[in-house]
């Protein structure tokens, strides 16, 4: 092993998995098992995206790509009681991994899944007044858009 993986493993093991939250790890033991596990979210990225929402205070959100709603399950765990989630994804049978861990959270009032391309729904949720989630005058707080996306799109920006 190289020094940098041993540094990566220390640092996960001494700082990133004491402080995730129970759900987190059994929705990331669920999606470890999958073929395309290395599409999650890591927990060290997780981390750093519930600081950042703590530090803006996010209310609403907007995630592009959900897989098996690690990011999303970390979101809401992280924003108010009242804030709220939109999540596109064209798989609804990914996302449904997660779901029993969702529930087991108790914040699914938080969640709105769109099933469906990303571009498709978000001009919908434009024309229809981004589907209740934001306003001119506010935006929603936080876009979460995966990068193989966000490297061919830009619409949410």
């Amino acid at each position: 092993m190289t020094r940098n993986l041993l540094c990566r493993f220390y640092t996960l093991e001494t700082n990133v998995y004491p402080r995730e939250p129970q759900l987190l790890k059994e929705l990331l033991a669920l999606t470890a098992s999958h073929p395309w596990a290395v599409m999650g979210t890591a927990p060290d990225s997780g981390q750093m995206i519930g600081l950042l929402l703590k530090i803006v205070g996010a209310k609403k959100t907007i995630e592009v790509g959900v897989f098996t709603g690690y990011s999303w399950l970390l979101t809401a765990l992280t924003i108010p009681d009242d804030g709220k989630i939109v999540a596109i994804d064209p798989d609804r049978e990914m996302y449904e991994i997660g779901l029993p861990v969702m529930k087991k959270a108790k914040v699914e009032h938080k969640f709105d899944f769109i099933e469906s391309k990303a571009l498709p729904a978000l001009d919908k949720m434009l024309e229809n007044g981004c589907h209740g989630h934001c306003t001119r005058r506010r935006p929603d707080d936080r876009a979460f858009v995966k990068d193989r996306w966000r490297e061919k799109n830009n619409r949410s920006l």
